[in-house]
């Protein structure tokens, strides 16, 4: 422990540069496409680009946290369908017109429960199983939007009630709701990471598992709460997401896990474990909002934006690989 308490400071100032790094790329995006159209920097489109951003910073919050234990969860974009798939069967009711439901405020309980049970399953296929996070969770991937399009029948699923109140609740300036709660869980997150045990016991899972197992940290119950918190997040990104369309689509949360997992990375999270920045994903998340933004009101190819994704995901993980090279010759040397 005295050697993690030792390297927590670096790894703090660390973080702060690669966030000072991202608030830069991210004002350069603002006034480049402040510039090629009159209606990026409108409030009303301001408004919307920081709520597109918020379900993929929710999930990301959850996603550093595994990410940081050398895991991985590709499994979320499916967890949400269903998680939100089970909170309207469970809280909902039957509408005036087929494929429409009635929704009470339990339907956010049940949703964020949901979410967390169906990521604590990863972490029991991961622990028990035995099997790598990206096996475990390809599979619950499939297996968790198969149970989803089963229970709707394929069908899209109009949804009104209380359901509708958080993705379309305005608090401040034009600004929604989701917004300032995604704020709130990564400052929560943030200090839990800095302050709590609990936090501290991440890094050292992420940075040694069999060190941390043989040292006597609970790794079993660090990595069933990170997956159970990631399950939770997706959930939450999920009520973001339905809350502010109206429906849940077949389609909801489809490859919204690679979005997430290439805020995280872009966010400066170590694919590698050990290291991560809350702060830093939400960030990204605003970044690739913003590409996504602006493109669309210049008029670009919509494809155009998977390929800065995945152009930006490969060159951050490269951009990570050989910064661990380079940590690892230097402590050779």
């Amino acid at each position: 422990m005295t050697g993690l308490r030792a390297f927590l400071p670096r790894a703090i100032a660390a973080r702060g540069l690669q966030d000072g790094s991202l608030l830069l790329v991210l004002a350069l995006l603002l006034a480049v496409f402040s510039a090629l159209s009159d209606r990026f920097f409108q409030a009303d489109n301001f408004a919307n680009l920081v709520m597109q951003a918020s379900a993929v910073a929710a999930a990301a919050v959850g996603m550093t946290l595994v990410v940081m234990t050398a895991g991985i969860d590709l499994s979320v974009g499916s967890g949400m369908n269903l998680a939100l798939v089970t909170a309207v069967a469970v809280a909902g009711a039957p509408g005036e017109m087929a494929y429409t439901t009635q929704t009470g405020w339990l339907v956010y309980p049940v949703a964020l429960i949901a979410g967390a049970l169906l990521g604590v399953v990863n972490a029991v296929l991961i622990l028990r199983l035995r099997l790598s996070p990206l096996i475990a969770t390809l599979g619950t991937l499939t297996l968790y939007r198969g149970l989803a399009l089963h229970v709707t029948g394929s069908n899209e699923m109009l949804v009104f009630g209380a359901i509708r109140a958080f993705g379309r609740g305005v608090l401040a300036f034009g600004i929604g709701a989701p917004v300032f709660a995604v704020l709130a869980l990564a400052l929560a997150t943030a200090l839990f990471l800095r302050h709590v045990s609990l936090g501290r016991f991440i890094l050292a899972v992420g940075g040694a598992e069999r060190s941390a197992r043989e040292t006597g940290l609970p790794t079993g119950l660090v990595m069933a709460a990170v997956y159970g918190f990631a399950g939770l997040t997706a959930a939450l990104a999920g009520l973001i997401v339905v809350g502010r369309v109206g429906a849940i689509n077949p389609d909801l949360g489809w490859q919204f896990e690679f979005t997430v997992i290439t805020a995280v990375v872009l966010g400066g999270t170590s694919l590698f474990g050990g290291r991560g920045s809350i702060f830093g994903s939400v960030i990204a998340a605003l970044v690739l909002a913003t590409v996504s933004n602006g493109l669309n009101l210049i008029g670009a190819n919509p494809f155009v934006y998977d390929v800065i994704r995945g152009g930006v995901l490969l060159g951050a993980v490269g951009l990570d690989a050989l910064s661990r090279r380079g940590r690892a010759g230097l402590a050779a040397g």
